[in-house]
């Protein structure tokens, strides 16, 4: 009987043993699942700033083209009016000639 006392009590204590073992395992398991967990929300908040971003370049890169074609347009006006007004110019100059003349 007390060698049967003697086994149970070494078969507790191995079963103690390998239960708080087996508690320290899952801590650290616990402790890389926390940390992965914090790695992949920075990692899902630096994507979401890199989108922001992303959008905001392509925002401005639409806003570059508008005002390019708008000052494209301008330009063309211009040039146009510039011809317009060396045409009127000719007229004028020939007009005050022709009242030098009388």
């Amino acid at each position: 009987n007390v060698d049967s006392v003697d086994q149970t009590v070494d078969s507790v204590k191995g079963a103690t043993r390998q239960a708080n073992e087996s508690g320290k395992k899952l801590r650290e398991i616990v402790r890389l699942v926390e940390t992965s967990t914090s790695q992949i929300n920075s990692i899902a908040s630096a994507s979401e700033e890199q989108s922001s971003a992303s959008d905001e370049i392509n925002k401005s890169i639409e806003d570059i083209n508008r005002i390019s074609s708008e000052t494209s347009e301008a330009m063309n006006q211009s040039a146009k009016a510039i011809t317009e007004l060396a045409a009127l110019a000719g007229e004028l100059k020939s007009i005050i000639e022709e009242m030098r003349k009388t």
